[in-house]
């Protein structure tokens, strides 16, 4: 189950590395047509599609950061621990 997780976080890292590009592009040819109704919902668009492209690729980013393991905490050694610090 943990290898499907894995491999489904790969592709999705992968599209959204895959999608970037081409979302850069749709944003700089959208500079240059004058403002209007049509013009203004398409730059609303691609900012939209770019935050989402971002943040799947932020996410998976996250996702690789790994934690350092704690030692398991055994119960008698904290109660005693405690009782030498009262």
């Amino acid at each position: 189950m943990a290898e499907a997780l894995d491999a489904e976080k790969r592709r999705a890292s992968e599209a959204a590395h895959a999608l970037r590009t081409p979302v850069a592009v749709l944003v700089a040819r959208l500079e240059t047509p004058p403002a209007g109704e049509t013009t203004d919902r398409l730059r609303a668009d691609i900012a939209h599609l770019s935050r989402t492209v971002r943040q799947v690729i932020n996410a998976g980013r996250a996702d690789a950061l790994q934690m350092p393991r704690a030692a398991p905490l055994n119960p008698r050694l904290a109660i005693v621990d405690r009782l030498q610090r009262a």
